[in-house]
């Protein structure tokens, strides 16, 4: 069986790739894009995503803008922690602070540690990531750099509150779907998984 591969710099597939189709590259349509298996052959043909693509740059740089306010989002809540701490509010079984009875006195910890600002803002920015992940959605993708689309948009809907970070190492299922989901975005991106 020949070995066609893709370069890395490459936007989809030859024009003349017809098959045949290897397990893992299958395997990676179907899960990744959730399309029917009779439309697997589709992802050989070459095509223009560009509409996908464009959602998927949009996606990029709406991520790009959200990663350092979710930071500081962390810094924010750290700070916040410390102050309640020090300020002697007591932590419920869950280890969360019990605001119960000093609610209003939580309430400007929140403020002047910046927690109520960051959280505002990493919130309306993960709201524009949504939309920009929703319009990526709506297409089905014809190219490789499509399905890569794809796969970062399924990493933000499963698990936005950690995107980009490890996952659990005593989960095996986030594990698989984590080493699932480098393996389409390697695969795209021409790069040995």
């Amino acid at each position: 069986m020949p070995n066609t591969t893709v370069p890395a710099t490459a936007t989809g597939l030859p024009e003349d790739t017809t098959g045949p189709f290897t397990r893992r590259t299958i395997l990676a349509a179907i899960a990744a894009s959730a399309i029917p298996v009779a439309a697997v052959p589709a992802l050989a043909a070459s095509g223009e995503d560009a509409g996908l693509l464009a959602a998927g740059r949009e996606f990029d740089r709406l991520i790009a803008a959200w990663a350092p306010l979710s930071c500081l989002l962390d810094e924010c809540e750290e700070a916040l922690a410390a102050a309640c701490t020090a300020n002697g509010f007591p932590q419920n079984r869950y280890g969360h602070v019990d605001v119960l009875g000093r609610y209003d006195e939580y309430m400007a910890l929140r403020r002047s540690t910046g927690a109520d600002d960051a959280a505002e803002a990493c919130e309306a920015a993960a709201l524009r990531i949504d939309a920009a992940a929703a319009a990526a959605r709506s297409h089905t993708p014809q190219t490789v750099a499509g399905l890569a689309v794809l796969a970062r948009v399924a990493r933000w809907n499963w698990r936005a509150d950690t995107y980009g970070e490890k996952a659990l190492d005593d989960d095996f299922g986030e594990q698989q779907i984590a080493t699932f989901l480098d393996l389409v975005e390697a695969f795209a991106a021409g790069r040995p998984a």
